[in-house]
């Protein structure tokens, strides 16, 4: 089941899908076709639920999700960006804290100021 889904704000038809079993995937053709980008994610754990996705305001080929794993016991955040349609993601959860409430729902970037989250 689709749990979070984005349209690119910069190009139309790009679309940024996340399910409740953990699997992201993207299309750059208005939905015709989709990428399974899931096993570029690095240090992906298994039976998490992808929470949200947020297509980028400045590049179409940007976006951000968080994945999250309480259910299964555990807190740990789980928060990726990529740069290129999902190609390769980079895990940004650094400066987070580890304790029980740090697992991440959502991520959105600033409306106005790029690079801020």
């Amino acid at each position: 089941m689709i749990y979070a889904f984005d349209e690119s704000p910069v190009q139309a038809g790009v679309f940024y899908a996340g399910t409740n079993d953990g699997l992201v995937q993207v299309s750059r053709d208005g939905g015709d076709t989709w990428s399974d980008v899931t096993a570029n994610l690095p240090a992906l754990p298994p039976d998490g639920v992808v929470r949200n996705i947020d297509a980028s305001r400045w590049d179409a080929g940007k976006a951000y999700f968080t994945i999250e794993r309480h259910q299964v016991g555990d807190f740990r955040p789980h928060v990726y960006r990529t740069e290129d349609y999902g190609e390769r993601w980079t895990k940004i959860i650094e400066g987070i804290p580890a304790g029980p409430l740090s697992f991440a729902k959502n991520i959105r970037e600033d409306p106005v100021r790029p690079g801020l989250l």
